[in-house]
């Protein structure tokens, strides 16, 4: 049954990760429009699941007067199927990056970034600023999906915010795209072809960006 035939349309939905490595799910009605007529209030409901096809679904506020309770779980869980292995490969990504960016001597702090996707609702994926000196660099993930690819992180020289590269998942790896040299500093310049992500590979990148700081 489609998501529109029972009602999801009406609710804004949020996908967070708890402890146990599990995740919960929460419907969150929309607000009305001001029609000037009294709506009735719709109820919140919260799923929490492991990311597995076949794990049971434990409700919060007992919604089992939901007609279509069934079909909401299923909801719950393609959600849940869609975001745990992008936001796994993300934080792989992000341990390999720290741990080469510290071995080249650059200080690294992990945070937070919310993101939306028509897919799975709002959730909050992991991000990496790095710092040598005065240069920074925000590592930060873009989109679970892109034309050609399965992933898409951006890599900015702040405070200019200016999105130099980006780090590309493809076939299983990711793979380095930047602006070639003699472009504008908009990294609006033509594109380089994919070259594989590995510790020399970001190491040289890395200089890119410091060299395009300065």
């Amino acid at each position: 049954m489609k998501v529109q035939e029972i009602g999801l349309r009406r609710y804004a939905v949020r996908v967070v990760a708890i402890k146990g490595g599990g995740y919960r799910v929460t419907y969150t009605p929309s607000k009305a429009s001001g029609s000037g007529r009294k709506v009735k209030q719709l109820p919140e409901y919260q799923a929490e699941l492991q990311p597995q096809d076949d794990a049971p679904i434990t409700w919060g506020d007992a919604p089992g007067e939901h007609e279509h309770l069934a079909e909401l779980g299923d909801d719950a869980r393609n959600r849940v199927m869609i975001l745990h292995p992008w936001l796994e490969n993300l934080t792989a990504l992000i341990t390999s990056v720290r741990t080469w960016a510290n071995d080249l001597g650059w200080s690294t702090k992990v945070i937070e970034k919310a993101l939306d996707d028509s897919s799975i609702g709002s959730y909050i994926a992991p991000a990496l600023l790095m710092q040598e000196e005065t240069t920074r660099i925000l590592l930060e993930p873009i989109a679970r999906t892109a034309p050609g690819m399965e992933g898409i992180v951006d890599l900015y020289v702040l405070p200019a915010y200016d999105d130099i590269a980006s780090l590309c998942y493809s076939g299983k790896s990711w793979q380095i795209r930047y602006a070639a040299p003699g472009q504008n500093g908009s990294g609006s310049g033509e594109v380089t072809r994919l070259k594989p992500l590995t510790k020399a590979s970001f190491k040289n990148l890395l200089q890119l960006l410091k060299s395009h700081a300065e």
